[in-house]
This record gives C-alpha cells, structure tokens and sequence, in this order.
C-alpha cells in the first residue's frame, strides 16, 4: 500500500479533533516566538546588543522552554490521571488526554522542524533532524494507539 496525504489523513488520530490541536499548538508556538523576538528587548539589555542570529536563538530557547514546562506538567497530570491503563500497554494504549500531549507536542516540534528549514544557517542540521525525528516519534505514537480508550 502506497503512502499518501489521504492514507495518512485517513488514521482517526489525524482527522479534525488532533489536527486542530496540532494546527492550534503551531500557531501558539509561532505566536510566541514572535512576541519574544518584538519584545524580549524590553527585559533584556543583554538581547538589545545581539545580532539577529543570537536573537532567533534567544527567542526559539524562550518557546522551547515554555513548552518543556507545559508539556511535562501536562504529561505528569496524564500520568496521574490515566497512568494505572497507559502502563497495561505501554506501547498501544493511549487515552484522549494522552493524545492532546501529543498532538500539543507534534505542533511544537512541526514549529521547531519549520523554524529550522527557515534559518537553518543559524540552528544547522542537528536541530533539523532533531525537530523531524521527534515529529515522526509523536505522529506514530498517536497514530499507533489511537482510539485504545
């Protein structure tokens, strides 16, 4: 079987629910990053005297470390929550909270895999691969224990 936008589309953790977390989480991170290029210079003498690449960097490490936080005390509250069934299964099991980790996450590392392809001379092909494989990681992981709740 060929793969295809279709195919790929057609798996129940890619269809609108998931897709419009993703779209959403995309559109905040991008969102901050931007706010934190306008205005980080309002808080920081030391971002006034960089130069734009330094700036970038400064402003995808401001993004970075909100959604660590975010994502690991949401990912905790998971655990909390519905941690006694995602340990039955480990690998298939997932539950509608699980998936909203992960379709917050996809938008993330979909943000980070774009700001990568648009500066790459200043994050390089470390992040870039980074940013892909940790895509493809929570993509399959959503797709491969959708709907097990």
């Amino acid at each position: 079987m060929a793969l295809s936008l279709e195919s790929v589309l057609a798996y129940p953790a890619m269809q609108w629910p998931h897709l419009a977390i993703i779209l959403a989480s995309l559109g905040f991170w991008t969102a901050l990053y931007v706010l934190s290029l306008r205005h980080s210079g309002r808080f920081s003498k030391t971002f006034q005297g960089m130069n734009a690449g330094l700036r970038q960097d400064w402003a995808s490490r401001v993004v970075g470390f909100t959604h660590a936080v975010f994502i690991i005390a949401l990912s905790a509250f998971v655990l909390q929550r519905d941690g006694e069934y995602l340990r039955q299964n480990t690998v298939n099991n997932t539950t509608p909270l699980s998936n909203l980790v992960c379709s917050i996450a996809v938008g993330y590392f979909l943000w980070d895999l774009g700001l990568c392809v648009l500066n790459f001379a200043v994050f390089g092909p470390a992040f870039f691969v980074h940013g892909l494989l940790c895509s493809i990681v929570y993509i399959l992981a959503m797709v491969r224990g959708c709907g097990s709740q």
